[in-house]
């Protein structure tokens, strides 16, 4: 990504790395902080859906 392009495996690469720390949390974290970890999560995911939306707007404006 250092080069402002990304590949399909740098995409893969990061979803491994997501993948692992989420598996590594679960196995170590009590269920009520995993009920936190995945609302803040979900929230994080809105969050960004809504901004890569903003930004399509713009661009059309």
């Amino acid at each position: 990504m250092e080069d402002q392009v990304v590949t399909d495996a740098e995409l893969e690469e990061q979803a491994n790395l997501v993948v692992s720390i989420l598996k590594r949390i679960e196995e170590t974290f009590p269920p009520e902080q995993l009920k936190q970890v995945e609302e803040l999560l979900a929230e994080t995911s809105v969050l960004y859906a809504a901004n890569q939306y903003k930004e399509l707007q713009e661009l059309r404006h």
